[in-house]
């Protein structure tokens, strides 16, 4: 029989052009909340450590005030972040778009038999607004978003932590994201699953370098979208396979079905088997 086929996704800029409006929203909830200028804030995130929403706020906070935001400021950021995305996406929902032949790509996979799943540097709220903002039906998909490691509430929430507590926490790193719904999939797999065969390499689909940085650390195949057509930086990161939608199906079904990890670029391992990661 043949064997179990997992496919993940990120979210912007992967199954919703929304990478835009997300980063003026986010940097406008930083400025309100921390007090600072946004024109002081460097949107290039390739210059911070993560590049996840709950990184990316205590990095932010950690280099313009010296100091790490409380769990209370967190919550404030998300709160100022989500109704700003509601209130631009409104006004003008060319904002938030499905990436062109999603939909046809999603509803192929699911009537091939892939498993499909969600992992997004994205918190979970912020997601799942642009994904119903731009029509993508993907609720149903497992998936893991940005939280820190030292809290329970692994769905991206604001959880329990007290409000002293942002100091000491890490932020999940992508491959901590990625790995955390391939143990999701591979434990419905192993419940559900007929097939005799060993399963095939998972694959992850991104739009950013550290997507295509995790997906070589985890050894999973990966398949890069830029919706801008700009492949520099994928193509940096060791990426051997690029689309700028999904519009030609059966090419993307086919690059798919051979999709590796990308190049190696520096000296870094990892595996894509349960157990391993950060």
């Amino acid at each position: 029989m043949p064997a179990d086929r997992i496919v993940i996704f990120d979210v912007d800029g992967t199954l919703t052009a929304t990478t835009g409006v997300d980063d003026h929203c986010l940097t406008s909830a930083w400025s309100r909340v921390f007090a600072i200028r946004e024109a002081d804030i460097d949107t290039d995130w390739t210059t911070y450590a993560h590049s996840t929403d709950e990184g990316l706020t205590l990095e932010v906070s950690q280099r313009h005030r010296g100091r790490a935001p409380t769990r209370e400021e967190v919550g404030e950021v998300q709160r100022a972040f989500f109704a700003l995305l509601r209130e631009r996406i409104a006004d003008d929902p060319s904002r938030c778009i499905p990436v062109p032949g999603v939909h046809d790509l999603l509803a192929a996979l699911a009537a091939d038999g892939w498993r499909i799943g969600l992992a997004s540097g994205a918190w979970e709220q912020s997601a799942r607004i642009k994904l119903e903002s731009a029509g993508v039906h993907a609720a149903h998909l497992p998936g893991t978003f940005s939280h820190t490691k030292t809290n329970p509430d692994t769905r991206g929430g604001t959880g329990s932590l007290p409000a002293s507590a942002v100091a000491t926490a890490i932020p999940a790193t992508r491959e901590d994201i990625i790995q955390s719904t391939l143990t999701k999939l591979f434990s419905s797999q192993s419940s559900s699953s007929s097939s005799s065969s060993p399963p095939s390499r998972p694959l992850y689909i991104g739009d950013g370098p550290w997507d295509a940085r995790a997906a070589r650390n985890l050894n999973l195949g990966f398949i890069g979208i830029r919706v801008d057509n700009h492949h520099a930086r994928l193509h940096a990161e060791g990426a051997r396979t690029i689309f700028q939608d999904y519009t030609d199906l059966h090419a993307v079904l086919t690059a798919l079905t051979r999709a590796e990890p990308p190049h190696a670029v520096a000296c870094r391992t990892g595996h894509w088997a349960l157990g391993t990661g950060h």
